[in-house]
């Protein structure tokens, strides 16, 4: 899938999906699917998600996100499952809502993001 026009009908599907999700997808880039932005008690901070092809079949969700001087995005359990082009419309939109919700759930377990929760 590196790059092929699999992946990029692929891509394209998930970041209308994500799109939908809240996500902004201008500007992406080649492997960038889309980028949500969070505001935190030390102001915005941005999440990005990448589509990762590997080899021919498939690619995965990866998504970076720093806070206390890491990518707190690393180890989601949504990056875990391959997306190949075999998966239906429906797979690859209940993989995006998984992934989205994941993303949302982690950032919101950051220092910033429990401070500016505390200050509401």
């Amino acid at each position: 899938m590196i790059l092929s026009d699999t992946y990029l009908a692929t891509k394209a599907k998930i970041s209308a999906l994500l799109a939908q999700l809240g996500w902004s997808v201008e500007e992406a880039g080649p492997i960038c699917v889309g980028k949500k932005t969070y505001q935190t008690a030390v102001g915005e901070k941005e999440a990005i998600a990448y589509l990762a092809p590997t080899g021919e079949d498939a690619a995965y969700f990866n998504a970076s996100y720093e806070s206390e001087g890491r990518n707190v995005l690393s180890n989601l359990r949504t990056g875990w499952k391959p997306i190949t082009s075999a998966d239906s419309s429906a797979q690859l939109e209940s993989l995006t809502v998984s992934f989205s919700a994941e993303v949302d759930q982690v950032v919101s377990q950051t220092y910033a993001m429990r401070l500016a929760a505390a200050r509401a």
